[in-house]
C-alpha cells in the first residue's frame, strides 16, 4: 500500500509503535499519520487481519499500543488525552482521560505495566505535563504521579516513553 492511503488495509502512514502477541502470532501497529488506527497483521505472513479507529471519537494522534498479560490492548490517544482499552478483536472495553485539560501535544504518550503478575498498575508518560501518571489498571483511576518538567537532574523534558523493570 501507499503511505497515507486511508482506504488501504495494508498501507501504513507513520507507524508510531508496535506490539507483538507471540501466542496469537500477531503484530499490532499504532498507525499514525493520516490513518490513525490500530491495525493487526499476521506475524509470519504480514497479511492484514483487522483494524479499528477508536471508540466514541476517532483517534486523534496515536503514540503507542501495548498488550497486557490478560490479553487487553492499550492504546495511547495522545491528542485526545486518553488511554483506551480494547479486547484483541477491537471490541472497546474502557477508557481513561489523563490530564484532560492538557493543551497542544496531549498527555498520553506511552504506557507500561507494573511487573507484578496481575500488572496492577499502568504508568502513563505525559510528555506535555512532563510527568508519569500511575493508574490502577483495573479501574484506570489515577492513583498518583511523579516527576516534573525541567532541564536539570531528576526532571523530565518531553517525556516520550516509559518502561518498567522486573523490580
Amino acid at each position: 500500500g501507499q503511505p497515507g492511503a486511508k482506504d488501504s488495509q495494508t498501507g501504513l502512514d507513520h507507524p508510531a509503535d508496535v506490539a507483538v502477541d507471540s501466542a496469537a502470532n500477531e503484530v499490532y501497529v499504532a498507525d499514525g499519520g493520516e490513518n490513525q488506527r490500530i491495525v493487526v497483521f499476521d506475524a509470519t505472513t504480514g497479511a492484514f487481519k483487522r483494524q479499528w479507529t477508536g471508540h466514541g471519537t476517532a483517534f486523534g494522534r496515536l503514540s503507542c499500543v501495548a498488550l497486557s498479560k490478560d490479553g487487553q490492548v492499550y492504546v495511547c490517544d495522545r491528542k485526545n488525552d486518553r488511554l483506551q482499552v480494547f479486547k484483541e478483536d477491537g471490541t472497546f472495553v474502557k477508557e481513561a482521560f489523563v490530564s484532560k485539560t492538557t493543551q497542544l501535544a496531549g498527555s498520553v504518550w506511552d504506557v507500561a505495566f507494573s511487573s507484578d503478575p496481575a500488572q496492577q498498575y499502568a504508568y502513563v508518560a505525559d510528555g506535555q505535563d512532563e510527568k508519569v501518571f500511575v493508574l490502577n489498571r483495573s479501574t484506570l483511576e489515577v492513583v498518583g504521579s511523579f516527576g516534573d518538567g525541567g532541564g536539570w537532574p531528576g526532571t523530565f523534558r518531553m517525556l516520550g516513553s516509559v518502561a518498567v523493570d522486573s523490580k
